[in-house]
Formats: structure tokens, C-alpha cells, sequence
């Protein structure tokens, strides 16, 4: 038996109070449906493969480098002067249209060297010149 005491707010409440849920309930359903369109795709695609298989290379490379006091190298010769340097670029040039030219410039090097051999190459039309990088660790 219970005790009575006459105030009707401390009644026992014995159903379950499902607003809160509601909102919850309301809150994903937005979320899923503004999440979806992200996610999913309309455009069917067949994508390609890629491999990782090295290529074997059908033109000529030499090598460009600067070391860290300056001086220029072409295919690890010493050169004296950039025009020298573009000089033999060319001639490889004419030899073989297809050759690309890495420049490697030392860490410590200034920039000034390499700039005034990626400028004289650019001047004389050289459109194969690749900046090499050590990939970071």
C-alpha cells in the first residue's frame, strides 16, 4: 500500500518520455541525408589500373649538377661556363631530339647557380628539364 499525501507532484510517472529520442532520431536522419550524396557517386566510372612496374626509358637522360660551391657538371664533367653548358645541351640536343636533362644541385648550394643554368636553358628552347629530389624519409 502506498502513502498519500496529497500533491500531485510527486506522482510516480510510469510511461516513458520519448521527445528527446524523437530529436535524436530527427538529428541523424538529417545527417545521413545530407551525408549520402557526398559519399556515393552519380556518375558510373570504370576507372584504369595502375601499375607500379618501372618503365623502361626510350630516350636519353644526362645528368646537370651543381655542387655546393657552384661549379656546374655536365655528365659528371666539369663545365667552366653556363654558355659551355648550354652548349653541349644543345649539341646532345641535335644528336638525339628525344633526350631529357636531370639538373641535381647540392643541398648547400645557392640558388644562383642553378637559376642561371634553369634560365639559359629556358632561353635556348630546352622544354626536358627535370629537377632532381631526394624523397623525403
Amino acid at each position: 500500500m502506498a502513502i498519500q499525501t496529497g500533491q500531485a507532484d510527486d506522482e510516480v510517472i510510469g510511461q516513458i518520455n520519448t521527445t528527446p529520442l524523437v530529436d535524436v532520431m530527427l538529428v541523424l536522419l538529417i545527417i545521413f541525408l545530407i551525408t549520402v550524396p557526398v559519399v556515393s557517386n552519380s556518375i558510373r566510372l570504370s576507372l584504369p589500373q595502375a601499375d607500379n612496374t618501372a618503365k623502361e626509358a626510350s630516350h636519353e637522360t644526362v645528368t646537370l649538377s651543381v655542387d655546393a660551391s657552384g661549379n656546374a657538371y655536365y655528365a659528371g664533367r666539369p663545365v667552366s661556363s653556363t654558355t659551355e653548358l648550354v652548349d653541349q645541351v644543345l649539341a646532345a640536343e641535335k644528336a638525339n631530339p628525344q633526350t631529357s636533362f636531370e639538373l641535381q644541385a647540392d643541398r648547400t648550394a645557392r640558388f644562383a647557380p642553378v637559376g642561371r643554368i634553369l634560365f639559359a636553358l629556358q632561353k635556348v628552347g630546352v622544354a626536358r628539364v627535370e629537377l632532381v629530389l631526394q624523397p623525403p624519409r
